[in-house]
C-alpha cells in the first residue's frame, strides 16, 4: 500500500530543491560498480543495478573517524578537544531496503538504553533514508523481506516513469511538503515480489540453538579448509561493526573498523591468541551474527544483502555454511 505518486521528473526536481538544505547522497557509478556519493542532481541508476559494493553504514559509523585529540601539556594532565559533532543534514536516497534495515541492527549497538555514541546518533537522527524497493534480486541475496520498510523513512517503488511512495517515519512524512506528491487515496497495486534463490527453512530460534551444540565440531575446521581470512565478508557487511581504537602520533584518538577475521584481533599483549587459527575466527564470525546477537536483541545481524557471498575470493558461501550447520546431527 503506496500513499502517493510521483514522476521522476518531479521527484528530481524535489529532491534538487531539497539540497538547499541537506547534503543529498545516492549510489555513483565508478567504473563497474556503485559506491555511495554525493548526488549530481541528474543521475540515475542503470536499470540493471542491484546494490552498492559497500552499504550505507560508512555514511553513519565511518570506517576512519577522530574520536578527540589530545595535546600533551608539561607537568599538567593532557588537554583534551573534542571535535564538533557531526551536525550535516542529509537524504540518501535509494538505498536497498536489506540496507536501510541493517540501520535499525546498528542502532541496538550504537543506540540503546545502556550506551549512546554521540557520532553515530547524530549522524542517525539528522539522515532521512529513502529505499528503493529491489524488483529483481542479485545473485547472492537471500533477505527474508523484499518490502521491508525497517529503517526507511520514506519507501520508493519505481514503476518506470513514476514512483509510488510510501511514507514510514514520522521524519518522512515531515518531509513531504511538495504539491508534487499527490494521491486521492492509497495506491494499492498487486507486486510480484523477487524470487529468493535460497531458503533455508529453519526458524531463527532453532538455528541459534543448533549452534549452540555445534560449537566444538569439527565442521568450522572443515570450513575453514576454504576460508583465507581476508575480512572481506566484513568491511562489506553492513552490520558487522567490530573496531580498534589507537592513539597515533599527533594527538589523536582514532576508530578504525576491525574483524574478527583477522588473527590480530583477538591477540593479547602477552602473545597469547584464544583464537589461534581460521577455524576458531570462522566460527566466532558465524556464533556472532546468528546466535550471540540473536540472544541478545532477539534478531540476527545479517539481512541477506549477499555482499559477502559475491565478492568472497574463495567462494565460501554463508548460506551453503548455514545449510550445513543445519545438517549436523
Amino acid at each position: 500500500m503506496f500513499d502517493y505518486q510521483v514522476s521522476k521528473r518531479e521527484f528530481q526536481n524535489w529532491l534538487i530543491k531539497m539540497q538547499e538544505e541537506y547534503e543529498v547522497w545516492a549510489p555513483v557509478k565508478v567504473g563497474k560498480n556503485y559506491t555511495w556519493g554525493s548526488w549530481d542532481g541528474g543521475s540515475f541508476p542503470d536499470e540493471d543495478y542491484q546494490n552498492t559494493l559497500k552499504p550505507p553504514k560508512d555514511l553513519f559509523f565511518p570506517q576512519y573517524e577522530v574520536l578527540l585529540k589530545y595535546k600533551k601539556v608539561k607537568g599538567k594532565r593532557p588537554l583534551i578537544i573534542e571535535p564538533d559533532l557531526p551536525q550535516e543534514k542529509r537524504i540518501i536516497w535509494e538505498v536497498r531496503p536489506c540496507d536501510a534495515r541493517s540501520l535499525t541492527i546498528l542502532d541496538r549497538v550504537f543506540i540503546n538504553k545502556d550506551y549512546e555514541d554521540p557520532y553515530y546518533s547524530h549522524r542517525r537522527k539528522n539522515t532521512v533514508v529513502i529505499s528503493l524497493v529491489c524488483q529483481k534480486p542479485g545473485l547472492g541475496c537471500f533477505c527474508k523481506d523484499p518490502l521491508t520498510t525497517e529503517g526507511s523513512d520514506l519507501m520508493l517503488l519505481d514503476c518506470g516513469d513514476t514512483y509510488l511512495v510510501k511514507l514510514v517515519s514520522v521524519k518522512g512524512k515531515g518531509l513531504i511538503k511538495n504539491p508534487v506528491f499527490t494521491a486521492d487515496k492509497p495506491i494499492n497495486i498487486p507486486m510480484e515480489l523477487p524470487a529468493n534463490p535460497f531458503n533455508l527453512e529453519i526458524a531463527d530460534k532453532d538455528l541459534a540453538e543448533k549452534l549452540e551444540v555445534i560449537y566444538r565440531s569439527p565442521l568450522w575446521r572443515e570450513l575453514q579448509e576454504k576460508c583465507v581470512n581476508c575480512g572481506v565478508c566484513t568491511f562489506l557487511c553492513p552490520t558487522c561493526h567490530c573496531f580498534d581504537l589507537t592513539d597515533d602520533q599527533k594527538g589523536k584518538k582514532v576508530r578504525s573498523w576491525d574483524s574478527c577475521m583477522f588473527a590480530s584481533f583477538t591477540k593479547q599483549a602477552s602473545g597469547h591468541n584464544p583464537r589461534p587459527t581460521g577455524a576458531e575466527r570462522l566460527r566466532q564470525r558465524v556464533m556472532h551474527k546468528f546466535r550471540y546477537f540473536f540472544e541478545n536483541h532477539g534478531i540476527f545481524a545479517c539481512v541477506g544483502c549477499g555482499r559477502c557471498v559475491e565478492k568472497c575470493p574463495v567462494n565460501l558461501d554463508i548460506r551453503e555454511v548455514l545449510q550445513r550447520i543445519k545438517e549436523v546431527q
